[in-house]
């Protein structure tokens, strides 16, 4: 009988040549009965620096019971764990707290408490606490409806290159919330978040194409938007895709899907709803940022088919 025998190198080179195959599943057994034990060390070690006042690990051992990662699901104990480390300063974990307020998970709703904590979290700096808290002035939500003050903070976010604070702000400026009406900043800053890959806004930006908003009229553009808002999940906009094929012609549609292939934007986009982590991953949520509140203004509130400027 033919021996099968793995051949190639094995842990970055440090074993090189013929492996029988038995052999090799020994190794990855091995190995992943080490890394589950990493781990567990891992959480062992995170568990014990909370315990000893670590911000950064009360936070993430907050993420852990949030997310069920290497421990049970528990909003309680999140709660008390991001709670402790938003005490001592730290932005992701105030961020969180309002989250957790604002939804009103593990501890009873209150708007009231989820903008104190946004808003601590903001002025440090944080862009995904910089857009919560104008999410929550735009809708007045625990605070006065206020949209100059929910515009302040989507420009700052958005100057950070956040894609939904830049998103945020291309509707204020589509809407005329907070600032004048401007349709070619909208479309500005709706390209940035687009060509990041942020769903919402590559169907904003297709709607603005489709009805001259700001640009020349482009069927073409427009379609191309849909098609990546869609595939990135975004509701509605296979819908608006399919009506905009009916007025192209074979070979538009044909340049609009070449187009879409071959941009070069990234998925930045979460596919949960605006809840637990919004509809936006932010950058870095390894180290445990919660997404974006709920706000009422939608791109659907901007433009229809056959909208004029």
């Amino acid at each position: 009988m033919r021996q099968l025998f793995f051949r190639g190198r094995v842990l970055s080179g440090c074993l090189q040549g013929s492996f029988p195959l038995p052999g090799l599943f020994i190794l990855v057994l091995a190995l992943l009965t080490w890394a589950t034990s990493l781990h567990a060390n891992e959480t062992t070690d995170t568990i014990q620096r909370a315990k000893e006042g670590d911000a950064t690990a009360q936070r993430l051992l907050g993420v852990m019971y949030d997310e069920g990662r290497g421990l049970p699901q528990d909003n309680l104990e999140a709660f008390r764990w991001y709670h402790l480390a938003a005490e001592q300063g730290d932005a992701l974990a105030q961020n969180n707290l309002g989250s957790m307020y604002n939804l009103g998970q593990g501890i009873p709703q209150n708007d009231t408490e989820a903008v104190k904590w946004f808003r601590r979290a903001a002025e440090q700096g944080s862009a995904v606490a910089q857009v919560n808290l104008g999410r929550m002035c735009a809708n007045g939500q625990g605070t006065n409806l206020d949209f100059k003050e929910a515009f302040t903070w989507f420009r700052l976010a958005a100057e950070q290159g956040d894609p939904a604070g830049q998103e945020s702000l291309a509707l204020m400026y589509a809407n005329g919330h907070g600032a004048l009406l401007d349709l070619k900043e909208a479309a500005a800053w709706y390209r940035k978040s687009a060509m990041q890959g942020y769903a919402n806004a590559q169907f904003g930006l297709g709607k603005m194409y489709l009805n001259g908003l700001g640009m020349p009229q482009d069927y073409v553009q427009a379609h191309m938007w849909f098609n990546l808002a869609a595939a990135n999940g975004s509701e509605g906009a296979a819908k608006a895709r399919d009506k905009t094929a009916v007025v192209m012609t074979p070979d538009q549609i044909a340049e609009a899907q070449k187009m879409a292939r071959e941009c070069p934007c990234s998925n930045n986009t979460d596919p949960a709803a605006p809840q637990k982590n919004g509809n936006y991953s932010a950058p870095g949520n390894e180290s445990g940022s919660r997404g974006l509140a709920p706000w009422q203004v939608q791109d659907g509130d901007l433009v229809g088919f056959g909208a004029k400027p």
